[in-house]
């Protein structure tokens, strides 16, 4: 929980969206969808909001092929963590990534690794932006705070 007692500079209402770039706009729309279960709108002709359980939502923006020439240094440290129930939930999207990598041009199904909280593992999608699937504490990162102010202040 953030200790300082000062009041912030912003007022702001909460975090609304995190933006990402696609290729084709309707392809990842099929890959959120129908693989990772998002809910999706369409905000304008080049651009899609998704969202899961959350008001806060992702605003995908179509680029074309240039997605592919943009340089993205420590690109798999920029990523979108996706909590799932349980340790058992993890293995089996694991599992289920690997079956459909082709179906969904997923470029790559990172291993499974073991930390405190238990095992995860990372997907690229087709549009080089990665995926992170975890068991984590429940509420993922907001556990980590308190009980949202006036506005969803702290």
């Amino acid at each position: 929980m953030n200790e300082t007692s000062s009041e912030p500079v912003l007022k702001l209402n909460f975090l609304s969206h995190g933006t990402l770039i696609v290729e084709n706009l309707e392809r990842s729309r099929q890959f959120f969808e129908e693989f990772l279960g998002l809910e999706t709108v369409k905000t304008a002709k080049i651009a899609l909001a998704v969202r899961v359980n959350s008001n806060t939502s992702v605003a995908c923006v179509q680029f074309g092929e240039v997605v592919h020439e943009l340089e993205r240094e420590g690109k798999v440290y920029s990523h979108f963590g996706l909590d799932m129930g349980s340790a058992e939930e993890v293995l089996e999207a694991h599992r289920l990534a690997l079956e459909h990598q082709d179906e969904y041009s997923i470029r790559e199904v990172g291993d499974i690794t073991e930390t405190d909280s238990g095992p995860n593992f990372m997907i690229e999608d087709m549009d080089h932006n990665y995926w992170k699937f975890l068991s984590g504490e429940e509420g993922g990162y907001s556990s980590k705070f308190g009980p949202p102010g006036p506005l969803g202040i702290q």
